[in-house]
């Protein structure tokens, strides 16, 4: 269905067109106070400058071309805006749409791309630390939202199974001699450490690393045998990990950086047929001249090393390849943090001289920014480690605990903590502008006011328990008007989530439905405060419970599209 702002741009459109035989987007955007009206259409100071005219008299004259408009009434403020205010009418017809519709406005496209988004993405034998929640829950998030409208998305959880690393720390267990059942993903942390030293202070240990990696990546048993304990291992304690975190993925979705072993050398060879890449000290090196270093030279990209090993960045092509040739995706969409911009730059750039994409392919990198302490440094615990992920989440969930056991007096205790802890911890980050650093605070992320989770959860838990007084022999029904400014920004706020789910699709702005679930849920309390909804007369009453159905509705697809469930009791 056409939402409002979409029926505003039509018909700005439409009236621009007629008075201006010219094209132009009416940049229509909500006001932001309702003394303004409803929407402002911002664009007559860009047209005047196109056609030589006092973007004054555009705007007055657009005004008058709507005139016999009966949806809308417009007027002209400032330099040449046009404040929109919508009718009743118009509103409530939108409303009563969203309360029959249960995708609350939104059809799925017509359009249906395959995506696909890669995230998480950890390392085997090593804990998940507090970096990871980021990547995790802002990738969960883009997945839910792309499927939500329709698309097909596949999630890929690259996990780091290959590399260097492992050839050191294989090395370091085949020394120790020791790696049973008993051994934990905690040990793993701590052989890692080892297995660095060692590499970094033993030149003979150093050597056999460097040769592991080798027979690692050309299939030698012995190796192999090892690495896929570390592999079991791994994978059993993610799979603790994700459930917690209610995400999507799934052990079906990882596609670990092993997989695409077998393609190395034939991604390496075709680069080096094609020109793109070539042999410099026995390794092999993609010269990429449109990315420079700062002193203004080319960037080059090693794809395999002189001793005969591959990198990372040999995995993230073949990776991009078979994405693109054997899952047929028309979107591919990587979400990892901003200090792998440049990497990812190049293996872009490197797919694109390879004609496996085009300049058109929708490739992107969504970046993020760190979790920083209230001291605005790294995240760490008191002994100054590195907070793991684990301990993260399990904290969480006992100071929620602890605060429902002063607040609830529900038998479900246990459940509603683990909701408002995670909750709380997803919310907190997906609601900061991702391209920042965020401040982690336990206060104020699990207060129940203000923008949090906690707030939004108990607005949805208050309009159950209203729903659940509303009597059984009555029947929601939105009226023929408003008698209440709070019931008429309420409506007008409900209508506005078909536009602010696709808006946040661009660039993946998902704080944007944090913000907007956040002010519906302020516009509910507000209404709750100044107009009774059980105490007054049936007809307001089925009125004002309409209403309520559609903002419960409306918060729960919210906060589902990013990933945080609702309870109906607290």
């Amino acid at each position: 269905m056409m939402t409002i702002k979409q029926y505003i741009e039509s018909v700005m459109s439409d009236a621009i067109s007629r008075t201006y035989n010219t094209t132009i987007n009416p940049n229509i955007s909500k006001t932001s106070k309702p003394i303004f009206g409803d929407y402002q259409a911002n664009f007559a100071m860009k047209l005047a400058g196109s056609i030589n005219d006092n973007p004054i008299t555009i705007a007055n004259t657009v005004v008058k071309a709507l005139a016999d408009d009966s949806h809308i009434t417009t007027s002209v403020a400032g330099p040449g805006f046009i404040n929109i205010s919508i009718s009743s009418a118009l509103l409530i017809e939108q409303l009563n749409q969203i309360l029959a519709c249960p995708r609350l406005g939104i059809e799925p496209t017509n359009s249906v791309r395959r995506i696909v988004v890669d995230y998480s993405n950890p390392n085997i034998a090593k804990e998940m630390h507090v970096g990871h929640l980021r990547s995790a829950v802002i990738g969960d998030s883009i997945c839910r939202i792309l499927t939500f409208l329709g698309h097909d998305v596949i999630r890929q959880n690259h996990i780091g199974d290959w590399g260097t690393q492992f050839g050191q720390l294989i090395e370091y267990l085949i020394d120790l001699k020791h790696l049973g059942e008993d051994t934990t993903i905690r040990d793993f942390n701590a052989f890692y450490q080892a297995a660095q030293q060692c590499f970094n202070n033993d030149p003979a240990f150093a050597t056999r690393s460097r040769k592991r990696v080798v027979l690692l990546q050309s299939g030698d048993p012995e190796t192999l045998e090892l690495w896929q304990q570390l592999v079991d291992q791994s994978y059993s304690y993610f799979n603790t990990i994700y459930p917690k975190l209610d995400l999507l993925l799934t052990m079906d979705d990882i596609r670990p950086e092993s997989y695409y072993n077998p393609m190395l050398a034939d991604t390496v060879q075709e680069l080096v047929a094609l020109n793109i890449a070539s042999y410099d000290d026995n390794a092999v090196v993609v010269k990429l001249d449109d990315i420079k270093t700062k002193s203004g030279d080319s960037m080059g990209m090693i794809i395999q090393k002189s001793d005969g090993g591959y990198l990372y960045a040999t995995t993230d092509l073949a990776a991009l390849k078979y994405r693109v040739k054997t899952l047929k995706a028309d979107e591919i969409i990587y979400v990892t943090d901003h200090r792998q911009k440049l990497h990812f730059d190049m293996v872009f750039k490197t797919a694109k001289l390879a004609q496996w994409i085009d300049d058109s392919y929708p490739i992107q990198h969504v970046s993020f920014g760190a979790v920083l302490g209230t001291d605005k440094k790294p995240l760490k615990t008191r002994s100054g480690d590195l907070i793991t992920l684990r301990q993260l989440l399990d904290e969480a969930e006992h100071k929620a605990a602890t605060l429902l056991s002063q607040k609830s007096h529900s038998n479900d205790n246990q459940n509603i903590a683990n909701i408002i802890g995670i909750g709380s911890l997803k919310f907190s980050d997906l609601s900061a502008d991702k391209q920042k650093d965020y401040l982690f605070n336990w206060d104020q992320m699990l207060s129940f006011d203000g923008k949090t989770a906690p707030y939004l959860i108990n607005a949805y838990v208050r309009i159950q328990s209203i729903l659940r007084q509303y009597p059984k022999d009555q029947s929601p029904r939105i009226a023929d008007d408003f008698t209440s400014p709070f019931e008429r920004q309420l409506a007008l706020k409900c209508t506005q989530f078909a536009d602010v789910i696709l808006e946040s699709t661009e660039g993946f702005e998902i704080q944007k439905i944090c913000q907007y679930v956040f002010e519906l849920a302020q516009l509910f309390h507000q209404l709750y405060e100044h107009c009774p909804i059980l105490k007054c007369s049936p007809e307001l009453m089925n009125h004002r419970i309409a209403l309520c159905q559609i903002t419960a509705k409306t918060i729960k697809q919210s906060l589902h599209l990013i990933g945080i469930r609702t309870c109906d009791y607290m």
